[in-house]
């Protein structure tokens, strides 16, 4: 008796087969083992650093190159600030 419905696989070899679940087992474990490895790697860019251990150099750049950084903006030297 002849089956009424398509076969399955459409006479695919088995080397086919096997080509086409490796690439349907990649993009279902690939896909989010990729994402969740560049996920890490940002995750691990923004580790903690020491931000007291230069605290004479910190202070004098943060008062001095402020105004540096709001002279571009609203036309501020560090002269007018200083004086």
């Amino acid at each position: 008796m002849e089956a009424v419905t398509r076969e399955i696989f459409w006479h695919i070899s088995l080397a086919g087969k096997v080509v086409m679940y490796l690439l349907l087992l990649n993009s279902f474990f690939g896909a989010p083992l990729y994402l969740a490895y560049q996920w890490w790697n940002r995750v691990c860019l923004g580790t903690a650093t020491n931000r007291f251990d230069k605290v004479p150099e910190r202070l004098r750049r943060f008062l001095f190159n402020a105004a540096k950084v709001t002279s571009d903006h609203c036309g501020v030297t560090r002269d007018d600030i200083i004086s």
